[in-house]
């Protein structure tokens, strides 16, 4: 699930929460995605997962209403992966930070 403290209203910079229910303005979050699900995230390419993990990011991506989803890096092309018990979805993983927009 997207943490509300994590999120930015994409014009404005500016913190929101999720308890507003009609936004225009899509919101970009922070989230630790799994490192094996991001060439299917951000490439659409599946290969190497299985179905039920694809299910599972489908499903994750639909709950959460995501538009995009790219890597949150300070250099383009560099990523620094990390082990985290509580990724966007899925079992504890190496994962990535990740700008989510959401609408």
């Amino acid at each position: 699930m997207l943490s509300p403290s994590a999120c930015f209203n994409a014009s404005t910079n500016v913190s929101t929460h999720r308890k507003h229910t009609r936004r225009t303005v899509p919101l970009v979050c922070f989230e630790p995605i799994p490192t094996w699900a991001l060439c299917y995230l951000i490439n659409g390419d599946p290969t190497g997962l299985k179905d039920d993990e694809i299910a599972m990011i489908d499903k994750w991506y639909a709950d959460n209403k995501v538009q995009t989803v790219t890597t949150a890096s300070e250099a383009e092309g560099e990523c620094n992966p990390y082990f985290s018990h509580f990724p966007a979805f899925g079992l504890p993983a190496e994962v990535t930070d990740c700008n989510v927009m959401t609408l």
